[in-house]
């Protein structure tokens, strides 16, 4: 019983951890993608001034 609990935790911290991978990833990509539509907005404003 308490064998099984054990690998069932195992199992549950490895997802835990594939998740926060794809997690960090998928932030970086929304990061990456925000800061360049921030740019693309700039440069278009920019020759209005």
């Amino acid at each position: 019983m308490s064998d099984l609990f054990f690998f069932q935790r195992l199992a549950l911290i490895k997802v835990i951890q594939k998740l926060k991978y794809k997690l960090k990833y998928l932030l970086l990509a929304i990061t990456a993608m925000t800061t360049l539509s921030c740019v693309g907005r700039i440069n278009t404003m920019l020759p209005a001034f």
